[in-house]
């Protein structure tokens, strides 16, 4: 008789992706799991007593440092989803996706800038590199929290944050943005994201609503281009948001979504994201298990 195939999720709680992810899992013969890692203590016992795949959500841990030593470990042993985020920490961050998008020809990103303090924003904005309204964003965040748009230098003097904690980028007009999402090196399909009333940011999880566009004639250039950049950082998962610059009149990339949701995507194209999840699982692990 063939073992069951068993997926562990690392998630701090449990979610409508989760939830959908154990029950495919029950149709599919893969026995899903989900669990949330809060210490290192014994951690090469918790590894053993992990899946067959391991596919990261979030977690308990610290960040970067824990969240590092432990998917490094989980690598040696499972077969990790995602295997790029165990490999580089910094890919979540979105001063550095920028960065390593800036050198490639075929992809133009939107210029992002650090500072240490006020002083350096300030400076930024009498030089002209950015211009009123700005969006500064959390390096580190998902789902459109730690964005917000600043309007004028007093609003600058009135911030008070941890400036190394927040990037920022000119505000770029648009009518909506667009997510690729990609699994294991195939463009799934593409949707546009329109934001909703009284709101700047287009995410799905502030009242935004997902319009599928097959038909956009730059479909194929946009999936072609989110599975090159899954690919450089080492995603077999992964949601690639573009936005089309109405004053440039071309299309951004804006960030890779390391941890995607997609029950918006599956609501407005149709495609059975959670199944042909837990089909790659399978494919993983049946690999994993003939070499």
């Amino acid at each position: 008789m063939k073992e069951e195939i068993r997926l562990t999720i690392v998630a701090r709680e449990s979610t409508w992706h989760t939830d959908e992810l154990v029950r495919e899992g029950k149709n599919k013969g893969v026995d899903v799991e989900v669990i949330n890692i809060k210490s290192l203590n014994g951690l090469n016992k918790l590894v053993d007593s992990l899946g067959d795949v391991v596919f990261w959500r979030s977690s308990s841990l610290d960040i970067p440092l824990a969240r590092s030593v432990f998917l490094e470990r989980v690598a040696k042993k499972r077969e990790l989803f995602n295997r790029g985020i165990g490999e580089n920490p910094l890919i979540p961050l979105k001063f550095y996706q920028q960065k390593m998008i800036n050198p490639l020809k075929t992809i133009t990103g939107i210029p992002t800038y650090h500072f240490r303090g006020k002083t350096g924003l300030k400076n930024a904005v009498r030089q002209g590199l950015l211009k009123f309204p700005l969006v500064m964003k959390k390096n580190l965040s998902a789902r459109g929290a730690g964005v917000y748009k600043l309007s004028s230098i007093k609003e600058v003097g009135d911030l008070k944050i941890i400036f190394k904690d927040y990037v920022f980028q000119n505000y770029i007009k648009n009518d909506g943005d667009f997510r690729v999402l990609v699994l294991g090196g195939v463009a799934l399909g593409i949707i546009k994201r329109v934001k909703g009333s009284d709101e700047f940011r287009n995410n799905i999880s502030l009242g935004g609503q997902a319009v599928d566009v097959r038909d956009l004639p730059e479909a194929a250039d946009l999936k072609n281009k989110a599975v090159n950049i899954a690919s450089k950082f080492g995603l077999q998962f992964c949601g690639v948001d573009f936005i089309y610059d109405q004053e440039d009149k071309i299309y951004r990339f804006m960030e890779v979504n390391t941890v995607p949701q997609w029950e918006g995507f599956q609501g407005a194209t149709g495609i059975n994201v959670t199944e042909k999840v837990i089909e790659y699982v399978k494919s993983l692990a049946e690999g994993g298990r003939n070499d």
